[in-house]
């Protein structure tokens, strides 16, 4: 149909960083794709044995599934935190304790247009632009965090307390960085991106984890060398050189808690008809 478009996910990989739950989710549907990536669990689960925060990203994941209508991003993510609030009040998860939390990249294709909505530290790259979406002071802070702490990791109580400090701000402020958890006010905080869509458009769609590729690791010197290399050899083949560098790195040569996070990532190309 003329005026149409096409969003087709060809490549995609979800991967734990470790021995316990995956905490990420890719997905898409019709004419939208994300990338969710669950905050990993400080405090005790409460919900789901195998963590609150896998409990969480696959809630995420249902409710955009089953989206009925078009609607503004940054609203539909502050319905669907209403939707979480509510389901862990119905649960029982106490108020006093910090409930699990997630990032949120978003890509709606619609109208010839492209929209790329971002929560928390997930990132998009669109290639033939050359432009990364990101939030950047996430990824600050925790670089910040980690030279306090030095070798310290997650088994650290002081870690682990500051993490939580860190993250109960991101669900309920103050200030204007946000995660998506029992908090509605995340509306406010959803970054919104729009682009006239190109005739075919290429889209890389990535958790943090993923992306230490390029911006913890060096493995590759630009996200537009990343993209590349996914497009000939495939998310598959690019999760290895990943995993093999953390393999061969002890965890105080990374800027990050753990030496081995859940690592997502889709690759999509839209289409105007």
């Amino acid at each position: 149909m003329k005026g149409s478009t096409l969003l087709n996910v060809s490549d995609s990989i979800s991967d734990a960083g470790g021995a316990g739950s995956n905490e990420d989710i890719v997905g898409w549907s019709d004419n939208r794709c994300w990338v969710i990536d669950g905050a990993t669990p400080v405090t005790p689960n409460v919900i789901d044995r195998r963590s609150d925060a896998r409990w969480l990203v696959e809630f995420v994941d249902a409710s955009l599934r089953n989206r009925k209508d078009e609607v503004d991003p940054a609203l539909e993510i502050g319905a669907i935190a209403r939707a979480v609030d509510h389901r862990l009040t119905e649960l029982g998860f106490p108020t006093s304790s910090l409930p699990p939390a997630c990032s949120l990249a978003l890509v709606t294709v619609s109208r010839a247009r492209l929209s790329v909505a971002l929560v928390g530290d997930v990132l998009v790259y669109l290639p033939e632009r050359d432009v990364l979406l990101k939030d950047s002071r996430f990824g600050a802070r925790e670089r910040a965090a980690k030279n306090v702490s030095l070798q310290d990791g997650l088994e650290s109580k002081d870690v682990r307390e500051s993490i939580a400090s860190r993250r109960r701000t991101y669900i309920d402020g103050p200030g204007d960085m946000f995660v998506l958890s029992r908090n509605p006010r995340v509306a406010d905080g959803v970054k919104v991106s729009t682009f006239a869509l190109n005739s075919r458009e290429k889209i890389l769609v990535m958790s943090d984890g993923f992306a230490r590729l390029v911006d913890t690791y060096s493995v590759f010197s630009t996200f537009l060398q990343l993209f590349s290399y996914v497009e000939e050899r495939g998310t598959q083949d690019a999760l290895a050189l990943l995993r093999e560098h953390e393999a061969r790195n002890p965890r105080g040569t990374s800027s990050n808690f753990k030496k081995a996070d859940d690592a997502s990532a889709l690759v999509a190309i839209a289409a105007s008809q």
